[in-house]
């Protein structure tokens, strides 16, 4: 059953909304789906010169896909961005949700100290919240003290969800 469900995500992020597979979709949109009566109005009006098995009624197929995939493209570049920014989102949410009293602790220092980095010493609660990513060492220093930040994703969700809650 995963190995479905792979070869599923693999076929729609990889190659059914691949750039070329979507053009071509909306090239087989342009060719089957013409009305008639465009193809009865465009024909007889198709210049001498076009070779006989390309009408004016195939160029605005061609035409229409063009311009399909002209809007279709940055839609979907928009859409996968917002998809991204909320999957990120979402995730450093189940962090925040996920931290114990102890860590919430740590996080609270940080608010007190203006978001500033702040010397701790190496105990689990701290190895804990560097495992996660929700906080980042600073410096490379050796010795029992170390200066950490809170991680830039990490800081972004917990004050929006601070002003939420405080608001």
């Amino acid at each position: 059953m995963e190995a479905v469900a792979l070869l599923l995500n693999t076929l729609v992020s990889r190659i059914l909304l691949s750039d070329f597979t979507m053009w071509l979709v909306f090239l087989f949109i342009g060719f089957a789906f013409i009305p008639p009566e465009v193809v009865f109005y465009l024909n007889p009006k198709t210049p001498a010169f076009f070779p006989e098995w390309f009408s004016l009624s195939n160029m605005a197929s061609v035409i229409f896909s063009f311009v399909a995939f002209m809007i279709w493209h940055p839609l979907s570049k928009l859409l996968k961005s917002r998809m991204k920014q909320f999957l990120v989102r979402r995730k450093e949410l189940n962090k925040l949700e996920s931290l114990s009293d102890d860590e919430m602790q740590i996080i609270y220092e940080f608010t007190d100290n203006h978001f500033d980095s702040i010397a701790f010493i190496a105990t689990p609660t701290v190895i804990s919240l560097l495992a996660k990513g929700v906080i980042i060492k600073e410096s490379s220093q050796f010795g029992a003290e170390a200066k950490y930040r809170l991680s830039p994703k990490f800081k972004r969700v917990f004050l929006a969800e601070f002003s939420k809650s405080a608001g």
